[in-house]
């Protein structure tokens, strides 16, 4: 399967005909103005949606908001249009409810669906697939007379309010980012301050790079604004304090602001509030290299937390999707497997597993197993529920007691839970329903573990992770992630890099990778079970040719002849000369086979890898602090 083929991410900004802004045109004439407010942009600059609508009460109180996607009907007997995946892709990743409005420009009236992974779920897929016809009912009407849909839209908003929610720190410290800046940050136009110049240039080369490099950094983390400004707040001595913010498309705004104590007393426990104090006046020095140092740092603490764009290649997805079953398969209603059915998958994360985390709290609560008198007592400190955490105060007898109340309660289709928040310390749920509707929309029916994990083997079980696998286990691991690493990095970084740095692109002229494996015999030293000579050769290399990739045993003989006849430079092989990459080759103890996400981690390893040689210039000013930023490959 080719991967390039995939197209799940949000599109580049197109060019709206007239037919399109005609159907809005008539869809805004169409709904009720009193109750219903709307903010298309007609010129369709924003990828994905046109616009949102924001739903009001009889007072002009505000219900909630949707994303709105409106489109011109071409066949409106019965009335379907054919929207791209990466539309779909996009009503899975927001967490705002997304209408696709479908009007009938001739009648002059409108249908609309609500697109949610309950929808989606319904849909079936095959690969490669670039787009899906979608069927509007008759009786989701918008005529300018009928206000039924009024009450169904409300009805959606009260379903999300109620619904179980995903814990998110991004999204949550993005929510609370927004709400701060709305409050606190003061215009000053027409002031004049010498500091402005330096921030004009610092603002502008902070959303040049964004804008030319790392979009990802938008989409991901800021729910794609127009562009960002700045908010600087003065301190001490003309020292300032800096806080960068978003500016939505559909919003009128300045670029720099003033900020006050309040803001910078309340953004200071916010991962991505972009914060900073100035003491040094470095901004005042060279501002376009102190926005390039600021950009440096988000990409660190992105990599750091794993926080790129994650869905983009189906290795990737099936890897994540198998570590968090490895984890909760109980907690899923699902048995632990090396291959589940899509379906099954689906049924035990939207329909098993919120019942399971509502019945265990319950059991909790009533027996006051430490405590717990309330659902607020079964939080976290992080703020959500963590069903491993629960697992753990909940005995063998008592999780059969607790299966026995759920199956009872899906006999009685009894799917109602109380409103509470689900997290995981080290798994994003989040991204693990992302990956799960990436994979459906791929035409995934059946996922197998590309992995022999600890317990398949027959190997009795150990204290130590690495003695669970067996020498063929590690082998067939090896084997997998080197052979598909190539394809999903360049997948990697075309989804999260527009224009894809040269830095980044390790694989362009890697023509063969070499990797001589030596698996030791068990015993207790993690460190010493495997260890991996790494070659990666360039030589000519055409687009269309994928990366060679051999697999060598320690103490064959062709391994021994490349270890003693290697220069430090090139290397001939087959009678060809290879110029040998000196940044990616290396001698390692392969420690990440042994990890919960091996592949993922190596991507994000030659990910830092192309962000220290980007921001070379920014990594001198760290000098004193090298040791932390500049990290081995493996």
């Amino acid at each position: 399967m080719d991967d390039k083929e995939y197209d799940f991410n949000l599109k580049p900004y197109p060019i709206t005909d007239k037919k399109e802004n005609e159907s809005v045109s008539i869809f805004d004439n169409l709904i009720d103005k009193k109750r219903i407010k709307s903010f298309i942009n007609t010129r369709d600059k924003i990828p994905n949606y046109d616009g949102k609508i924001e739903l009001v009460d009889v007072e002009e109180k505000n219900i909630g908001f949707l994303f709105v996607q409106v489109k011109a009907l071409k066949e409106t007997q019965p009335p379907k249009y054919s929207i791209s995946t990466s539309f779909i892709g996009f009503c899975l990743k927001t967490n705002v409810p997304v209408l696709l409005i479908g009007v009938d420009i001739d009648n002059k009236k409108a249908y609309w669906i609500h697109i949610d992974h309950n929808y989606i779920s319904t849909l079936k897929f095959k690969k490669k697939q670039k787009s899906k016809t979608i069927n509007f009912p008759l009786y989701n009407l918008i005529n300018g007379k009928d206000k039924k849909y009024i009450k169904k839209w409300e009805q959606i908003l009260e379903k999300q309010k109620k619904s179980i929610q995903l814990y998110d720190e991004v999204i949550n410290d993005n929510k609370k980012f927004k709400e701060i800046h709305k409050e606190f940050l003061d215009y000053k136009i027409g002031d004049i301050n010498n500091i402005y110049k330096n921030l004009h240039l610092f603002i502008d080369k902070y959303n040049d790079l964004i804008e030319r490099y790392f979009t990802f950094i938008k989409r991901k983390i800021y729910e794609n604004p127009w562009k960002f400004g700045i908010a600087f707040y003065p301190y001490k001595n003309n020292n300032y304090g800096y806080s960068i913010y978003p500016i939505p498309w559909d919003k009128n705004d300045a670029l720099i602001r003033k900020g006050n104590n309040k803001l910078w007393n309340k953004l200071g426990n916010l991962r991505y509030a972009e914060l900073f104090y100035d003491s040094n006046n470095h901004l005042m020095q060279d501002p376009e290299f102190f926005a390039e140092r600021k950009i440096y740092d988000l990409l660190n603490t992105s990599i750091n937390q794993k926080e790129l764009i994650n869905i983009c290649n189906p290795d990737l997805s099936i890897e994540y999707i198998f570590a968090v079953i490895k984890k909760l398969f109980r907690q899923f209603g699902l048995e632990d497997k090396i291959s589940y059915k899509l379906k099954d998958i689906e049924y035990g994360f939207f329909k098993y597993f919120p019942l399971w985390v509502d019945e265990a709290t319950k059991f909790l609560i009533s027996i006051n197993r430490n405590g717990k008198e309330s659902i607020e007592d079964c939080y976290t400190r992080a703020g959500y529920i963590d069903p491993s955490y629960l697992s753990l105060e909940i005995f063998s007898n008592e999780k059969n007691i607790i299966e026995e109340n759920i199956q009872q309660r899906i006999i009685n289709k009894d799917f109602e839970t109380r409103k509470f928040i689900i997290g995981d310390s080290e798994l994003s749920l989040n991204e693990f329903k992302k990956h799960l509707y990436f994979l459906k929309i791929k035409g995934f029916n059946e996922l197998r573990n590309p992995y022999s994990k600890k317990g398949y083997s027959g190997k009795q079980k150990s204290h130590y992770t690495h003695e669970e696998y067996t020498n063929d286990d590690i082998k067939k691991n090896i084997k997998k992630v080197f052979s598909r690493l190539p394809e999903v990095y360049n997948n990697f970084i075309e989804v999260n890099f527009s224009n894809s740095p040269k830095e980044f692109r390790h694989f362009d002229k890697i023509s063969q990778i070499i990797v001589i494996y030596k698996i030791n015999p068990i015993s207790s030293d993690y460190f010493n079970r495997l260890s991996l000579h790494l070659f990666f050769l360039e030589g000519f290399k055409s687009n269309n040719i994928k990366t060679k990739i051999e697999f060598i045993r320690f103490n064959e003989e062709k391994s021994k002849y490349i270890l003693k006849n290697k220069k430090k430079d090139e290397l001939i092989l087959d009678g060809k000369k290879f110029n040998i990459n000196k940044i990616l080759s290396r001698w390692t103890t392969f420690r990440e086979i042994f990890s919960t996400l091996p592949l993922q981690k190596i991507v994000y390893n030659l990910i830092r890898i192309g962000m220290n040689k980007f921001f070379e210039k920014s990594n001198k000013w760290y000098d004193n602090n090298i040791r932390f930023i500049k990290k081995d490959f493996l």
